[in-house]
């Protein structure tokens, strides 16, 4: 399973070691590179923009700071709202 992870803040970055401990085969980020590097080396995949980290993961988390950094990850020219909305299903 491919799980994406947007923003590795504090708690991302605490997270994504911890899924990929459980077996998830890796994990993808978006945030500063040189905030990623040591999770990069420890075998995550990275990812330039939140639309990118959409189309390479079957789950995306996004913890970010505040609801202006939500709708950018989501809504903004790079989103990945268009990605995941076409990727996802609903029950009928």
């Amino acid at each position: 399973m491919q799980v994406g992870f947007i923003g590795l803040g504090a708690m991302g970055a605490l997270m994504v070691p911890r899924l990929m401990a459980a077996v998830i085969r890796s994990s993808a980020g978006i945030a500063r590179r040189d905030k990623a590097v040591a999770l990069i080396a420890s075998g995550m995949k990275w990812a330039d923009t939140p639309r990118a980290v959409a189309a390479q993961c079957e789950i995306v988390f996004s913890i970010v700071t505040d609801s202006a950094a939500v709708r950018a990850v989501a809504l903004g020219r790079r989103g990945c709202l268009p990605v995941c909305a076409k990727a996802a299903s609903m029950p009928t």
